[in-house]
């Protein structure tokens, strides 16, 4: 049979070796995320004979057991997977949120309270080192379902989210999420300062604040920053204080291949 091969490489080598070895894709990955400590893959099932499996592979292989894989019980499929400091989230086709340690430990499983949307874990290199902020969001974990269909006459997606503390085992607070009229979630991640962001099919930036109750606040017209970059594609990265780092290209897929070489990065102003 023919199989893939999958590649890892980074820019900043300060952080990480420039390549992690190759894997071979014997499950058909279907999604990836990684963490500040390595990369997780999920794969849907094919039959009885082949479950839907989680691969976790470690950038630094600290001990024999640093890579693992786990497969899902029959029937239940991954569908949405997330790395994060110390622990590596899916959610599933049962509807359900399984935790796992970077170890491979299977530490929670959780009901999710609608149809799965999104997973999303901070990553420390682009929060603030040390202080209050980074030890205190370093661990979260946030999830966003669909409550219900969208709504009618203007196409809405109803989500809502939750997000947890996974050193703590806790829960910290839960709300819906803001969207345009007829608009989707295409993104979701965590600021530079902790804050829960996410970016619509509108291109409308907003953070979930720690004010005004945890409303969530506009800061950013994406799309009047991608046309004036005269730009096709507008790829988030990452937010910071002023700042969203983004991927501008000319490319007119959903999800272009980016060569690492033509990679540019747009520092856009937030209002």
């Amino acid at each position: 049979d023919d199989h893939h091969t999958v590649e890892v490489s980074f820019h900043d080598t300060s952080r990480h070796r420039l390549r992690v070895p190759l894997l071979t894709d014997y499950f058909n990955f279907t999604a990836a995320s990684l963490g500040p400590r390595g990369v997780a893959y999920i794969s849907p099932s094919n039959g009885a004979e082949q479950p839907s499996m989680l691969v976790w592979r470690a950038f630094e292989s600290w001990s024999s057991g640093a890579d693992w894989t786990v497969a899902l019980p029959e029937g239940e499929n991954a569908m949405i997977v997330a790395a994060g400091t110390s622990a590596v989230a899916i959610t599933t086709s049962a509807r359900l949120l399984r935790i796992y340690s970077t170890a491979g430990r299977q530490v929670a499983v959780l009901n999710v309270q609608g149809q799965p949307v999104a997973l999303a874990a901070p990553d420390p290199g682009h929060i603030f080192e040390g202080g209050a902020i980074g030890a205190a969001c370093q661990h979260h974990l946030a999830v966003v379902w669909a409550e219900a269909g969208p709504k009618q006459g203007c196409n809405t997606q109803q989500l809502a989210y939750t997000v947890f503390d996974v050193a703590q085992c806790s829960q910290l607070y839960s709300g819906k999420v803001a969207l345009s009229p007829g608009a989707s979630l295409s993104w979701l991640a965590f600021s530079q300062e902790g804050l829960l962001t996410t970016v619509d099919s509108s291109k409308v930036v907003r953070l979930r604040s720690s004010q005004w109750g945890g409303s969530w606040v506009p800061v950013l017209d994406a799309a009047g920053a991608k046309a004036r970059a005269g730009a096709d594609q507008f790829w988030p990265a990452w937010l910071d204080t002023d700042n969203l780092m983004a991927v501008v290209t000319n490319s007119k897929s959903q999800h272009p291949q980016v060569k690492l070489d033509h990679l540019q990065v747009l520092c856009c102003p937030c209002v």
